[in-house]
């Protein structure tokens, strides 16, 4: 258990410092330097997924002994950072799209830009992290929360 939550406070600050970098990359190559948003997103991914998968091998899964070697490791964590950031730009795209047709400005644009990556970047978070934990660096640690059983799903057992 508290190997698991050393594991995932690690996770989440390791994606916390990729957001802010990928962040920052969106918002100056979108907002300041105004390129294509699908650039912006390609770009934004570039300045965080080396940082990432650095701090990740060092921090989070030094300890997982996998029979994998670095170069597999990096072409599954970039292969997996890709498709996440493909399905974001696909969903901050459609944001954006949506934005221009109301006619928003440039900046309301590029907010609709961040907080459309933000969001959908929590979801592919979370899938993510199951993929890199199980299937890449093979953790014995179990990462999923056993939740006690509710009242309801207790006295119905009781009634039968």
């Amino acid at each position: 258990m508290q190997q698991r939550n050393r594991k995932l406070s690690l996770y989440f600050g390791v994606s916390v410092l990729a957001t802010l970098l990928s962040q920052a990359g969106l918002a100056f190559a979108f907002g300041v330097w105004r390129w294509p948003i699908v650039a912006s997103m390609l770009f934004a991914l570039a300045v965080s997924i080396v940082p990432a998968f650095i701090l990740s091998e060092l921090l989070i899964w030094s300890g997982d002994k996998s029979s994998r070697r670095l170069h597999q490791r990096a072409t599954a964590f970039v292969g997996a950072s890709v498709i996440g950031s493909l399905l974001s730009i696909a969903f901050v795209w459609l944001a954006v799209q949506i934005a221009g047709a109301l006619r928003a400005n440039h900046m309301t644009m590029s907010l609709t830009a961040n907080f459309s990556s933000l969001g959908s970047g929590l979801v592919i978070w979370i899938f993510r992290y199951k993929y890199l934990d199980r299937r890449v660096y093979k953790s014995t640690v179990s990462t999923t929360i056993a939740l006690p059983p509710s009242s309801n799903a207790r006295s119905n057992v009781e009634e039968s």
